[in-house]
């Protein structure tokens, strides 16, 4: 009977580091050729699993490009959407999720948009996660991220380069994170700083605090730690923290003191 555990990852990559196996099915050839094949209609990751990248125009409701990837990720092939343009799109989008960027996210996009110069926008990222409905008829979670690359003096975005991502593996239904972050453009290498993270629900029950969150949230007004709470309730410190972490991320609230401020002015205690 074997009892050896299974090697970590890290003993892994110990015993793997420089050895030698005559048990390698075939020889893969030179690092160039290694490279050249993965271009190749027969290397399923990047086949099945690369980016949709898309460019459209809001002044004629168009997709002017839309990577063959859209196909392999929706069933849809990149000419239906050159064709249908953005309306094709929307047709796709669960029916809570296109509300909810309708009436909520777009709006709260455009306001910050307008709140900076139009030649700026180019240097911001947006992302946000919802849902599509594939050819064969079910719903599969994905992420967007895009960049306004052309807008008019007024602030209004023209043209968006975007790419598409599933993550149906990862994502909530029920709950839309948007982030706004920003490429610092004056660094050798560009790197990006997170402006805002909202959370959008689709349900308010999901918005609602718990009996408990409640309770702990009475105490965290009060003044005391989340130690002091956690004796109070009879909880650990970690489960403390927790509702709190949680109350927070409901209310978009960055900490502690922010929350209480929230709820008080929402007369939620």
């Amino acid at each position: 009977m074997n009892n050896r555990p299974n090697p970590t990852w890290l003993h892994y990559l110990h015993i793997s580091k420089n050895k030698t196996s005559d048990l390698i099915l075939e020889d893969p050839g030179p690092i160039e050729t290694m490279i050249g094949n993965l271009s190749g209609n027969s290397f399923d990751l990047l086949a099945h699993n690369a980016p949709v990248v898309y460019l459209n125009d809001y002044r004629s409701n168009s997709y002017v490009f839309m990577s063959k990837t859209i196909k392999s990720l929706c069933g849809h092939d990149a000419e239906a959407f050159i064709r249908g343009g953005i309306g094709h799109a929307v047709s796709l989008f669960h029916k809570d999720d296109l509300r909810l960027f309708n009436e909520q996210i777009f709006p709260d996009r455009l306001k910050f948009l307008k709140s900076i110069p139009a030649s700026e926008h180019k240097n911001y990222l947006f992302s946000y996660n919802f849902r599509i409905k594939t050819k064969a008829g079910h719903y599969i979670s994905i992420l967007q991220k895009n960049t306004f690359i052309q807008s008019d003096l007024r602030g209004n975005p023209l043209m968006s380069l975007g790419m598409i991502y599933d993550i149906s593996a990862y994502a909530d239904p029920a709950k839309t994170v948007h982030t706004i972050d920003k490429f610092s453009t004056d660094a050798p290498c560009s790197k990006i700083q997170t402006l805002e993270q909202t959370n959008y629900y689709l349900d308010d029950r999901y918005k609602q605090f718990s009996n408990r969150e409640r309770e702990v949230l009475l105490w965290m007004a009060d003044g005391l730690t989340s130690k002091e709470i956690a004796d109070k309730l009879s909880l650990s410190e970690h489960t403390v923290i927790n509702h709190r972490r949680n109350m927070q991320e409901k209310t978009n609230t960055p900490n502690a003191i922010s929350l209480v401020a929230y709820s008080i002015k929402k007369n939620l205690i």
